[in-house]
């Protein structure tokens, strides 16, 4: 089954829909062991059911975010991409869908100012792709700081994500100290979350995504986390290898955020974390 895409809705932003999926109550959805592609068979049809619904009246809001990475190569290219992107947005604008998602866009550093500025009156967010747990201005060559990123207009941060874990070493503890300078600047954070190709052979999936879920989030409040945090669970071991995350596989993993969630801070806050 699919969800059926919303009609009217142009190239990207149809395409964009379909990855919004909802993630529901982690009540009942756990997996009897901590294997990322085993459900209790009396689970597998209510995953089923819930995966493609559009979310319910829980207090949240689907959340399409891309991020570009360490692309394009060329300010014109960037200019090209916002342009189609801006373009696409006003026309799911004009239809005033209150059941639509919200969309974001992460572009590397350098066109983060052509971003807010090629996305003047659409919905789109705009959001920088890292920043520093420092605080600014101060001597940090090379950091950005959150308040910079806030003063220029951007309005979230990745946080966590697989390529900074792996590439720059970077611990849950630095993830939490960044996740508290965004969220202290007024921007809201994109926690990732995911395990390694040797964690999912493992079965650590749960283990790893619960931990990682509450090493970031460690002394932030509960309702700043409600309203300034949306978690997002990447298989590390799908990128690049061809292989794909199941629903099944997917919901599992988003169960256990979901349960991480509601033991930091409550089941009811829980609930409104996208």
């Amino acid at each position: 089954a699919s969800r059926p895409m919303p009609p009217g809705r142009p190239g990207l932003l149809a395409a964009a829909w379909l990855l919004a999926a909802p993630l529901p109550s982690a009540a009942g959805l756990l997996p009897s062991r901590a294997s990322p592609c085993r459900l209790p068979s009396s689970h597998r049809a209510r995953v089923a059911a819930t995966w493609y619904e559009r979310p319910s009246d829980n207090g949240r809001r689907a959340l399409v975010a891309g991020n570009w990475k360490l692309n394009p190569a060329t300010a014109g290219e960037a200019q090209a991409l916002l342009k189609l992107l801006a373009a696409n947005q006003r026309a799911a604008d004009a239809e005033d869908d209150p059941s639509a998602p919200e969309v974001a866009i992460f572009p590397p550093f350098p066109f983060l100012a052509l971003a807010l500025d090629a996305v003047r009156g659409t919905s789109i967010k705009v959001g920088a792709q890292d920043v520093s747990q420092r605080p600014g201005p101060g001597a940090f060559t090379g950091e950005v700081a959150a308040s910079q990123l806030r003063s220029l207009g951007c309005e979230l941060v990745l946080l966590g994500h697989s390529e900074r874990r792996a590439l720059h070493g970077e611990s849950d503890a630095l993830v939490n100290a960044k996740a508290k300078a965004a969220i202290a600047a007024g921007l809201r954070v994109v926690l990732c979350v995911g395990e390694s190709e040797d964690e999912y052979e493992m079965a650590l999936v749960e283990a790893v995504v619960t931990k990682q879920v509450r090493m970031g989030l460690k002394g932030l409040g509960g309702r700043d986390v409600a309203a300034r945090v949306a978690v997002a669970y990447e298989p590390v071991w799908a990128i690049g290898t061809g292989r794909t995350a199941s629903p099944e596989q997917a919901q599992a993993a988003h169960a256990a955020v979901r349960a991480a969630l509601a033991g930091a801070i409550g089941a009811g806050l829980a609930r409104q974390v996208p």
